[in-house]
């Protein structure tokens, strides 16, 4: 992994006397690089942190955490974490955290959008359809 990512890629294991321990890795991901990106700019990002119980692969499925998330809705956050959890649950027994990598990395390439209005603009967006959702939970049609 580290040489495929070079220095997006962060070893989050302290492993000050060289004893082995499971994977623990935090990488930086970006859209896959493409001559079809948007003038080549990138507007959404995240780290994927990836920790291996010690019985990975065999028998153990990784923890998988999304952070340092930049320009990706939460409801987007929320449906990559699902695809995540059951591609690893389905490739039990396999290696699997370059395939998980390459999993977000053709999410972010199809959210690679520039940002519509201000920062503020989508807060506010983001506020009413949070309301607008609770109406409809609350009083029911």
């Amino acid at each position: 992994l580290e040489s495929v990512y070079g220095e997006d890629f962060r070893d989050a294991a302290q492993n000050a006397w060289k004893i082995w321990q499971p994977l623990d890795v935090i990488l930086h991901l970006k859209p896959v690089r493409s001559v079809s990106t948007t003038s080549g700019k990138i507007y959404v990002s995240l780290d994927l942190h990836v920790k291996c119980p010690k019985t990975y692969p065999l028998y153990g499925t990784p923890v998988i955490a999304l952070e340092n998330i930049q320009g990706i809705s939460l409801r987007d956050i929320d449906k990559l974490k699902q695809m995540l959890d059951n591609k690893a649950a389905s490739l039990k027994g396999n290696e699997i955290v370059l395939e998980l990598c390459q999993m977000v990395q053709e999410f972010l390439y199809e959210r690679n959008k520039p940002p519509e209005g201000s920062f503020f603009d989508g807060m506010l967006q983001q506020h009413a359809a949070v309301e607008h959702e609770r109406r409809v939970l609350t009083f029911p049609m």
